[in-house]
């Protein structure tokens, strides 16, 4: 499937390995869409979105080089064993990295929906809007040190996403997200960007946690099942919390950080 969406042939042993590993992660999502009994014309739907995120994501990688497509398909995957039986998220899934990740705007995205009885263009926009973290413009904090402007940067991150996972369906997804990010960074121990990654996502952390903590709660008597799987992901994020800790403290600019970002950021949500 991938050599025939883009157009060209193995030129090398690597590139070979690559392929092989994003087809096979395509098969396995397939196969667990046919194993839930998905229709035909949902599949496609999938596969529609599949060709789109080949062609927009294919060649981007990781800092271990692996392609970061298999992230986009991995959070379909956790989509399907959280037992979210929703073809919207799915998709949202799959695209949920092109509108901030490529030269593709939401309304080429929104262009490759074919909204259906099961397929709502709306819903998925609105989840892809969420996901979205907005565009930070530099430029408009110029009169800040270098610094400072991290600082902001990283604060109208946290921000963004505290709003957005006040959503429950955004809440699952973003975590799916930060789960296949920010829970492996695969940086070593003596890399600076470490502590400045760790600064940035430790307090989103620290609130996803609390709110999948929440909706154990809300789905403990109704569903019991969907409860233990968001459970299971809430204690990853404890986990993460608790190995990140540590670096965000070494940043140099941690101190500026937690003087600048307001009681408004840390306690509204």
């Amino acid at each position: 499937m991938i050599n025939k969406i883009i157009g060209i042939k193995d030129r090398n042993r690597e590139e070979m390995l690559d392929n092989v590993a994003v087809e096979q992660r395509f098969q396995l999502l397939f196969d667990k869409l046919k194993a839930q009994d998905y229709s035909k014309q949902e599949i496609s739907q999938i596969e529609t979105a599949s060709k789109f995120l080949i062609e927009k994501q294919f060649y981007q990688k990781r800092i271990t080089g692996e392609r970061y497509i298999l992230h986009s398909i991995d959070i379909a995957l956790d989509v399907i064993e959280l037992g979210l039986h929703d073809l919207n998220l799915i998709i949202a899934a799959l695209y949920h990295d092109i509108p901030e990740d490529t030269t593709a705007t939401f309304y080429d995205v929104a262009q490759k929906i074919n909204f259906t009885k099961e397929v709502s263009l709306t819903k998925i926009m609105n989840l892809l809007i969420a996901l979205t973290n907005p565009v930070f413009r530099a430029k408009d904090y110029s009169f800040m040190s270098e610094g400072e402007r991290e600082v902001k940067r990283i604060i109208q991150y946290q921000q963004h996403v505290l709003a957005a996972i006040k959503d429950e369906e955004v809440l699952l997804l973003k975590a799916l997200d930060i789960k296949n990010n920010a829970l492996k960074f695969d940086l070593a121990e003596d890399d600076p960007r470490l502590s400045r990654l760790s600064s940035k996502y430790l307090r989103v952390l620290i609130h996803v946690q609390k709110r999948l903590s929440k909706l154990v709660s809300t789905y403990q008597t109704i569903e019991p099942s969907l409860a233990q799987k968001i459970s299971d992901l809430s204690d990853e994020f404890i986990d993460g919390i608790n190995v990140i800790s540590k670096y965000a403290q070494n940043w140099e600019f941690n101190t500026l950080l937690n003087q600048k970002i307001s009681h408004h950021v840390l306690h509204r949500y």
